[in-house]
């Protein structure tokens, strides 16, 4: 997820199709999804470039199934909402996401609680006080959310967290 470029990009490893959301770049555009998504604007799921990358990752997906090759989709903040999202397309496909953007909104809830009743094979990853994350906890009777202590040496909305 760390290394990944492309806002939505596949990597074959072993056998497996790893789909990728990554979080946001520092540029105009993924800020402004941030903002429009921890606003909780609904927005933030019917714009173009929400939808280019859920149609992506679906391409990624339709091929890989087609072709009997395991699938995992995995996103990191921004990415994760993302990622979310996919898990609701495909409950059945393991999803991982880590320090999601999570809004506290009607909005969100709904999806949230929409995405739920779904049962989808999803883990949430917080790191305990990641701002960006915080609202993660408004679900944790619905999700398997996973939180861990900051490591010491990290920022709490950093990946590095994961490897330590």
């Amino acid at each position: 997820i760390k290394n990944a470029k492309e806002e939505v990009e596949e990597h074959l490893i072993n056998g497996k199709s790893y789909i990728i959301f990554r979080g946001t770049a520092l540029n105009k555009k993924d800020v402004m999804k941030n903002i429009l998504n921890i606003a909780g604007s609904s927005e933030m799921f019917t714009n173009e470039a929400f939808n280019s990358r859920i149609v992506k990752a679906m391409e990624f997906i339709d091929k890989r199934e087609k072709e009997g090759i395991p699938i995992e989709i995995l996103g990191y903040s921004l990415g994760g909402i993302y990622a979310m999202y996919m898990a609701s397309i495909y409950p059945e496909i393991s999803v991982k996401v880590y320090n999601p953007v999570i809004a506290s909104n009607e909005d969100s809830k709904h999806f949230m609680e929409g995405l739920a009743n779904q049962n989808p094979n999803l883990v949430i990853n917080t790191i305990e006080g990641d701002p960006v994350s915080i609202n993660a906890k408004l679900y944790k009777d619905k999700f398997n959310i996973k939180e861990r202590k900051k490591s010491r040496f990290f920022d709490s909305h950093s990946l590095e967290n994961y490897i330590f």
